[in-house]
């Protein structure tokens, strides 16, 4: 598959009918689509800045670089539905199991970094945030639909938290 001309920072595959398509995201400020099958492109998005992190639930795409502080979201399709605007450069970032929220990592200015998460049913708004980190929080997932797991980069700690009150439950 030959599309992007820069650095491909994150791919996704997901079954759609008959056909597997894949996402991607790249340093030449695109996210594409391929069909699997057909093996071609099918519609392409470009941004105004690179892009290095993608999500995927079963009605989203979400994606984000490191250099705005905004998180795109698109339907299965890649019609562009919005764009999330964050305090922090939003990094590594992921979907509950259930794709009702939306968990964004961050790299920021502050003395420590913020953690959001955004109501996928309430137009991506944000429900809470978790602030116990001091490095970049590149490493993002959830337990279950209602446990968050963030990390920072060079720095240990592992938090199991919340997601809807930002309470550690686990470090």
């Amino acid at each position: 598959f030959e599309g992007h001309s820069d650095y491909v920072y994150a791919a996704r595959i997901f079954k759609n009918d008959s056909d597997y398509r894949i996402v991607s995201a790249g340093h030449d400020n695109r996210v594409i689509l391929w069909s699997l099958s057909g093996k071609k492109m099918l519609k392409e998005y470009t941004h105004t800045h690179k892009l290095q992190f993608l999500a995927m639930s079963s009605r989203y795409i979400a994606a984000s670089g490191y250099q705005d502080n905004t998180i795109l979201i698109f339907d299965r399709d890649l019609n562009y539905l919005k764009s999330i605007e964050s305090e922090t450069v939003p990094t590594g970032i992921a979907f509950s199991p259930d794709g009702k929220l939306l968990l964004a990592g961050s790299v920021s200015t502050y003395s420590y970094e913020i953690c959001n998460i955004y109501d996928t049913t309430k137009d991506f708004v944000k429900i809470t945030s978790f602030t116990r980190h001091d490095n970049a929080t590149m490493a993002v997932a959830f337990i279950d639909n209602s446990k968050a797991v963030t990390c920072g980069g060079n720095i240990f700690p592992i938090y199991i938290w919340d997601a809807h009150t930002g309470e550690v439950i686990r470090e």
